[in-house]
């Protein structure tokens, strides 16, 4: 069936096309599903990052709730990985998995502080 762009100008989000709410269950299993299908994309990404001669790597903090989180981006030119975390700093990010992958001779460096050594 073809819906026309009318047919969703008087929905509220989280209505389905009846009008009832869409119950919490239902939403939490899409989203399930939805993260179930993105982990075989995910492990490609990650072991990318992890091989990856250089990576760039870096966090920002963000309001959740009323409390602080952090944003971790992992990257090189063709991957990014975004992750949050409740803790900041390279230790956090390593629950990424993509940090404890690197040798310590190919070097991290958080804040200008050199945190490994480089060849």
């Amino acid at each position: 069936m073809l819906w026309s762009v009318r047919h969703f100008q008087d929905r509220q989000p989280g209505q389905r096309g009846d009008g009832d709410a869409v119950s919490q269950g239902s939403l939490a299993g899409w989203y399930t599903a939805a993260a179930d299908a993105t982990e075989p994309a995910l492990a490609v990404v990650t072991a990318g990052l992890a091989a990856a001669e250089v990576l760039g790597a870096d966090e920002t903090g963000i309001r959740v709730d009323d409390g602080l989180a952090w944003v971790h981006a992992t990257r090189t030119d063709e991957l990014t990985r975004y992750t949050v975390s409740a803790k900041r700093g390279v230790a956090a990010m390593t629950v990424a998995g993509v940090l404890p992958a690197l040798a310590a001779d190919r070097c991290c460096t958080t804040s200008g502080r050199r945190t490994g050594t480089s060849t």
